[in-house]
């Protein structure tokens, strides 16, 4: 919990901190043209298709039923698959740029082709060695170490950042800056390497290639995309049907208000990211007494945990929103109540939802995902056409979290009573 506690810090200051520093060194037109290019290539991060996810779940259920062979074949399995797609990805990429000018093609300001050519590659290759770099987790999440993982991962996200203060201090070009950032986990992965193996041996044979069990997995993996999918859904569709029936203002208190609300969720989440791992291994090991108290306590805490930062943002909201908006925006009440009861129902089924994504029977709850936050939105367009208010808007919301809370809760208690 630490661990996950720790990198939610290094996250704020890997994002707030760097900012004022990019602008004042780059300015607004060069800046932006960075923050296009790391977004274009964020897509490349889905194409493992959620691989390391459910081969972590895998590994740690099958150390635990003593299957070393079966193991070795689900990392191997899942560097191979990192390296051909990473490779397939890079030449097609790099067979596109005949055709199509990215400068022109994303709108780019300062940078010459020829750099934003450059500085995309780089940044694609960054993401593959990055998810080369995850795949020793697996070991450290199946042995109980996944914060020892996790503090490596953080020496590698703070080498970069102190890479990026140097070029931006030096006021170096961007594809030095998007080049030096591969080097840290490039120099850190043999060690991270190392270090895993004092906890499991593994060395990459070609034997140990099963391309059954690859073929086994992919439906899992791709299926833990349908999660942002459904996110993407409740974010970017709200906002949209905000914007259209209630215009910019109110989008503007929207989105100020949930962001405000969201912010208390990485801090749950540490309770769902400590105990995922955990019952993972307790799955494995068929220690269902454990199982059942790891769903119990994620539930509870969490549970307690929102209603504890509900009160808190009821309480200090106004303040907040007048410190954080120089009091452009007016604070709603209503509006804040109506996200904050969102936010405890979801943390519900967030909670016992670790029951099937830690155990890879995640896919049912995928699909209901989307088609739950498909039904939310279709009731809020409903009662935005009615001129509701903003708070029954949101409030549509609802309906798609008692749908999740429902079937995870039902399922967890199905699972963990008929492992009893």
């Amino acid at each position: 919990m630490f661990a996950s506690f720790l990198g939610i810090l290094l996250n704020i200051a890997n994002q707030l901190v760097l900012i004022p520093f990019y602008i004042r060194t780059w300015g607004n037109e060069l800046y932006g043209d960075w923050i296009v290019l790391t977004s274009a290539t964020a897509f490349f991060q889905m194409t493992d298709g959620g691989l390391n996810m459910v081969t972590q779940n895998l590994f740690a259920i099958r150390l635990a039923e003593h299957k070393k062979k079966e193991c070795d074949t689900l990392i191997t399995n899942n560097i191979l698959i990192i390296a051909a797609v990473g490779g397939l990805s890079l030449l097609l990429w790099w067979v596109s740029t005949f055709f199509f000018d990215i400068k022109e093609y994303l709108s780019l300001g300062r940078l010459t082709t020829l750099e934003a050519t450059w500085i995309f590659t780089a940044l694609a290759v960054n993401i593959f060695i990055k998810m080369l770099f995850g795949v020793p987790n697996a070991i450290y999440r199946a042995t109980h170490n996944m914060s020892r993982g996790m503090y490596l991962d953080y020496v590698a996200t703070l080498l970069t950042i102190a890479i990026t203060g140097l070029v931006l201090y030096l006021d170096l070009p961007l594809t030095w800056l998007s080049s030096l950032l591969i080097l840290p986990y490039i120099v850190l992965l043999p060690f991270k390497v190392w270090d895993a193996k004092k906890f499991y041996n593994y060395r990459f044979t070609w034997n140990s290639i099963n391309l059954r069990e690859l073929r086994s997995l992919l439906f899992p993996s791709v299926s833990f995309l349908f999660f942002p999918l459904g996110h993407t859904i409740v974010l970017q569709g709200y906002t949209l049907l905000v914007n259209r029936f209630f215009g910019a203002d109110s989008v503007v208190l929207f989105n100020t208000t949930r962001t405000l609300c969201n912010s208390t969720k990485g801090l749950l989440g540490i309770i769902n990211s400590s105990v995922w791992p955990e019952y993972s291994i307790s799955y494995g090991e068929q220690d269902y007494e454990r199982m059942r108290a790891l769903h119990r306590k994620a539930v509870k805490w969490t549970f307690l945990g929102a209603i504890a930062a509900s009160l808190a943002l009821l309480i200090i909201g106004p303040y907040l929103y007048d410190f954080w908006t120089q009091g452009a925006i007016v604070f709603s009440y209503s509006l804040m109540a109506s996200f904050l009861v969102i936010l405890v129902l979801e943390s519900v089924w967030t909670a016992s939802s670790i029951t099937l994504i830690a155990t890879n029977n995640h896919t049912k709850l995928g699909v209901l995902y989307i088609a739950s936050a498909l039904t939310s939105l279709a009731l809020a367009f409903t009662l935005a056409s009615w001129r509701s208010s903003l708070s029954q808007v949101v409030l549509s919301l609802l309906v798609a979290h008692i749908i999740m809370a429902t079937y995870t809760t039902k399922y967890g208690r199905r699972l963990n009573s008929e492992t009893s």
